[in-house]
C-alpha cells in the first residue's frame, strides 16, 4: 500500500512539473485586438501645476522666481532657483543687483571673470551684480541653486 501511495505521488508530482513547464515554455504576450482609442486633445499631469513652475531659459537652465518682495521703499529681495544640468557648461545673465548663493545640491565650479571657485551642496557666498555668472558642472546630477538677490532703485 505504501509503494502505490508513493509511485501515485511521484506520478503526479512529475506531471505536474511537466505541465508547469509546458505553460512555461509555450506563454503567449497579450495582444490587444481591435482599433486603439484616440489620443486625448490635452495632456493633464496628476495634481495642480504648481505656484512657481520652472522655466527654461537659454543654455537649458531652468530657473523660477519663488519670491519677491520690497523690503523698503528704494529695495526689493528676491528668490531665484536655478537648475543646471549635468555634464555642462552654463552662463547665467547678470543678476539685477548682488546677491547670496546658496548650492542646494550637486557640484561644479564658478567662475566670475578670472577668478573661479569651487561649489558643493550646503555651501554660500556671495555674487556681485553686473556681472555673468559662468557654472561647469561635470557631475551626473543637476547642480542646483538659489540666490538671494537684493535689489536697490
Amino acid at each position: 500500500m505504501r509503494r502505490r501511495l508513493l509511485l501515485v505521488s511521484i506520478v503526479i508530482v512529475v506531471l505536474l512539473a511537466a505541465w508547469i513547464g509546458y505553460r512555461f515554455a509555450n506563454r503567449e504576450a497579450f495582444v490587444a485586438q481591435g482599433a486603439l482609442a484616440a489620443p486625448p486633445d490635452q495632456v493633464t499631469f496628476a495634481g495642480p501645476t504648481p505656484d512657481h513652475p520652472l522655466k527654461l531659459e537659454a543654455g537649458n537652465i531652468l530657473s523660477r522666481t519663488v519670491y519677491r518682495t520690497s523690503v523698503a521703499s528704494n529695495a526689493e529681495v528676491e528668490v531665484r532657483d536655478v537648475m543646471l544640468p549635468p555634464h555642462a557648461k552654463s552662463r547665467l545673465q547678470a543678476l539685477t543687483g548682488p546677491a547670496l548663493l546658496d548650492t542646494y545640491s550637486g557640484e561644479g565650479t564658478l567662475s566670475l571673470g578670472e577668478r573661479t571657485e569651487r561649489l558643493a551642496a550646503g555651501q554660500m557666498r556671495s555674487v556681485p551684480a553686473g556681472q555673468a555668472l559662468d557654472f561647469d558642472n561635470p557631475g551626473a546630477y543637476p547642480l542646483v541653486l538659489r540666490f538671494y538677490v537684493f535689489e536697490g532703485k
